[in-house]
């Protein structure tokens, strides 16, 4: 990878910050007319895939561009309950830097150091090989989706607005409004598709009418064994600050965390856990909309197993615009693929398109700065010393990635609390082996594959690290 980082970037609900380069209308750099599109948009996740759609929805010719297959046909991707274990073809997994101190990067006990026969070992510098050289942390747990529809298909689903100070701060820090909290809560209404708000709850704030379907599982799973109404009871309390009955607990853990208000930022209280689902057991994501796009209309061409290798730009101008991208087309050709073998890999396909508008990357948070490098955009003296001609000198591309944190927290109960659900139909589930009478039932919207599960509630914390006195950590079980 061309571009350096710390730590992991956390997708909160929405991809919307994508890199729209301008584009000239006429085609160059060995375009030909037949691959010449009013729109490129490279990668199909929650940004590119909702962008591509809308664009080609508009009456634009769009190309969109997916380093990925379409798994439509994996139930894995589709049905809540067999989200585990999920296609490894479908991920893309990435060596990362989680520290600038190299000590203490040196101390990660999942440190990883590739030996001279090819082979990995794992753990901190005091105990590798002396002839392994280090690799970074795998981002094994966390992987970015490599499929149509994008990390969005290989995601948990939770759709949790940001606090809007995070929004206020990013248009503060660029001069532009349009980033503000508010531009992005109207953008936010006109997408969303609520499916979880109670009679009683309010839908200011909410969009009704939109794409991205949004639902919630309801406090029937905790009824369903009394060992876990008593966990989250205490928890609620705990945060609360207040007794609570039965009726009292299940209220808070189905209340809207998305709700608009000017308490929301400071809200360290329990709440339902919106994920993009349709209260129906099934995923909802991107490839959704792009496909039903694809079927609507003839503007949106999909370019499938292509991976985007460069920007092309028109530099006749006094300033570079984007006009085409170079592609590989070809399965598993990408060296985060889990399918990747450098020794067999195929090399691809190389293809050419051009755009009479714009060129706009959505490739995710590792893949779209790697691109723009790897066309000439970022830091000179790294793209110098690698021999990449420099389009732009934008030393920020590739750099001060952050990231949120996440791990599990484990405790003993003196009574044993199960994960599956007690409703008795699930004895006769297969989890998605022919023949499962359990995914006949969901596909006809009923059946144990349809009803609410373990991750329905969340509760946000404020600790004594936040830097503006807003709540700073999210928990969810």
């Amino acid at each position: 990878m061309l571009f350096s980082h710390q730590g992991r970037h956390v997708l909160v609900v929405l991809a919307l910050a994508l890199v729209s380069l301008s584009c000239l209308a006429s085609a160059s750099n060995g375009c030909e007319r037949a691959a010449t599109y009013d729109y490129i948009v490279v990668g199909s996740g929650p940004g590119g895939g909702i962008v591509a759609s809308n664009l080609a929805l508009a009456g634009h010719s769009v190309l969109l561009i997916e380093a990925g297959r379409d798994a439509s046909n994996d139930v894995s991707t589709t049905v809540n309950a067999l989200y585990y274990p999920q296609s490894l073809d479908l991920q893309w997994s990435f060596f990362v830097k989680h520290h600038s101190d190299p000590d203490v990067e040196a101390r990660y006990r999942l440190l990883t150091w590739e030996l001279p026969n090819g082979t990995y070992w794992i753990g901190p510098k005091a105990n590798a090989p002396s002839n392994a050289t280090p690799k970074g942390v795998w981002y094994v747990s966390y992987p970015r989706g490599a499929t149509l529809g994008g990390s969005a298909i290989v995601n948990a689903m939770a759709s949790v607005l940001p606090n809007d100070a995070d929004w206020d701060k990013i248009a503060k820090l660029t001069g532009d409004s349009s980033w503000s909290a508010e531009s992005m809560r109207k953008i936010f209404v006109k997408i969303e598709k609520n499916l979880y708000l109670r009679a009683n709850e309010s839908k200011r704030g909410h969009g009704l009418n939109g794409f991205v379907q949004l639902g919630q599982g309801d406090s029937s799973y905790y009824l369903q064994e009394p060992g876990r109404l008593a966990l989250l009871s205490h928890f609620a309390k705990d945060l609360l600050k207040r007794p609570l009955d039965t009726a009292a607990t299940l209220d808070v853990l189905e209340r809207d965390a998305n709700f608009l208000g000017a308490s929301r930022d400071g809200a360290a209280e329990p709440f339902g856990l919106p994920n993009h689902n349709n209260n129906k057991g099934r995923r909802w994501t991107p490839r959704d909309l792009v496909k039903d796009t694809v079927a609507k209309t003839p503007k949106l061409t999909l370019a499938l197993e292509s991976l985007a290798t460069k920007i092309l730009f028109e530099r006749s101008a006094s300033k570079p615009r984007a006009n085409g991208v170079e592609y590989l087309q070809g399965a598993s050709i990408y060296g985060a693929s889990w399918q990747y073998d450098k020794t067999t890999a195929p090399r691809g396909t190389k293809k050419r398109a051009c755009a009479r508008k714009e060129v706009i990357v959505s490739g995710g948070v590792f893949n779209s700065p790697q691109l723009l490098q790897l066309s000439g955009i970022g830091n000179a003296k790294l793209l110098n010393s690698l021999g990449i001609p420099v389009i732009s000198d934008l030393p920020g591309v590739g750099e001060n990635l952050r990231d949120n944190q996440e791990l599990p927290v484990a405790g003993l109960s003196p009574v044993n609390i199960t994960s599956l659900p007690g409703d008795p139909a699930w004895a006769t589930c297969t989890f998605g082996a022919p023949g499962d009478p359990c995914l006949a039932q969901w596909e006809q919207g009923t059946g144990p594959y349809t009803l609410p599960s373990g991750n329905s509630e969340c509760a946000f914390l404020k600790t004594k690290h936040s830097p503006d006195g807003n709540r700073d950590v999210i928990t969810f079980a």
